[in-house]
């Protein structure tokens, strides 16, 4: 995919993704989203999910990318499934999760638990909206009726699989939406003028501003990298260690920004930035929700930290 290319994509995303109501999912298919994705699985994925974060869309996008990980794993008739993600804060499933996709479009889902997957019926969970710290997000906590669910024929190896895809997703969609707080940010410093000046010109907001470009662009970096081993066949490939470290590390690396970001944005916009007629409060909650899904920065820099103190050797992105 070429710039002009990308351009014109964008575009095109930013359109489907401001139309009140839509169904991303069909939208991308009319859209044709099935040969670009084939043409360059990294760079669609990776603008999607941008957009997506830019826009503050929601949608099943991410269920769409996590199961397309999983594979027909199941067998059988093709039917409509979902996701269940573990509650923020662990890495499976116990007996409530976090729902993205409504319950009442689809036939199964795919629960991540402690002995490996299972397939339970939407119509057996119970299912609520959660009033939390993104109200606009439209998450569901979805608690299985029957306690925690035995593990079917599901290969739990494919989880693994799925969370790299699920967090290289993520890490584009924080990306997006750590962009967008920056050019806020950006935008409030340059048109407010203390002393005769921008405020942007002085130097503490400079570096500021500096910082988080900084540590954005060495988030898109991490995550061009954790792309570069996605179509390797071998054991660093899709099904391995290395490309499970690297996604990890991206979507890291994408809530480390974030959160710098963010931190710097809400210094520099002062209080107006905190008032609810402001749109920065509006990016800073959708991205603290998803630095949480499928691990947050704290917790995945600590997993990392503690295997390679056990002595785990990570690819570099030449291995890759």
């Amino acid at each position: 995919m070429d710039e002009r290319d990308r351009e014109l994509l964008a575009g095109s995303l930013r359109e489907l993704l401001a139309t009140p109501g839509v169904d991303v999912t069909t939208a991308l298919d009319e859209l044709g989203w099935d040969e670009v994705l084939s043409d360059d699985p990294a760079g669609a994925t990776t603008l999607l999910f941008t957009e997506h974060g830019r826009a503050l869309a929601c949608s099943n996008a991410l269920d769409d990318v996590v199961l397309a990980a999983l594979g027909d794993v199941g067998g059988g008739e093709p039917v409509r499934r979902a996701v269940l993600y573990p509650p923020i804060g662990s890495p499976v499933v116990a007996t409530e999760g976090i729902l993205v996709s409504d319950p009442t479009r689809v036939d199964e889902v795919i629960v991540p638990v402690l002995d490996g997957l299972a397939v339970v019926s939407a119509a057996g969970l119970s299912v609520r909206e959660a009033a939390g710290f993104d109200p606009d997000g439209h998450w569901r906590l979805a608690r299985l009726s029957d306690g925690e669910p035995d593990p079917g024929c599901l290969d739990p190896t494919h989880w693994g699989r799925a969370v790299a895809a699920g967090r290289r997703a993520l890490a584009a969609e924080l990306n997006g939406i750590t962009e967008t707080i920056l050019a806020i940010a950006i935008e409030h410093t340059t048109g407010r003028v203390q002393y005769g000046r921008p405020i942007a010109g002085y130097q503490s907001v400079r570096h500021r501003l500096a910082e988080g470009h900084a540590s954005l662009e060495a988030s898109r970096s991490l995550l061009e990298g954790a792309w570069s081993g996605v179509d390797r066949a071998d054991g660093e490939g899709p099904d391995g260690e290395g490309c499970a470290w690297a996604a990890t590390a991206a979507k890291a690396q994408a809530g480390h920004a974030y959160l710098e970001v963010s931190r710097h944005a809400m210094q520099l916009c002062g209080a107006i930035g905190l008032t609810f007629e402001h749109r920065l409060h509006r990016f800073v909650q959708r991205g603290a929700v998803l630095d949480g899904l499928l691990g947050s920065a704290r917790e995945l820099t600590h997993q990392m930290g503690a295997r390679l103190l056990d002595g785990y050797r990570p690819p570099t992105v030449v291995d890759l």
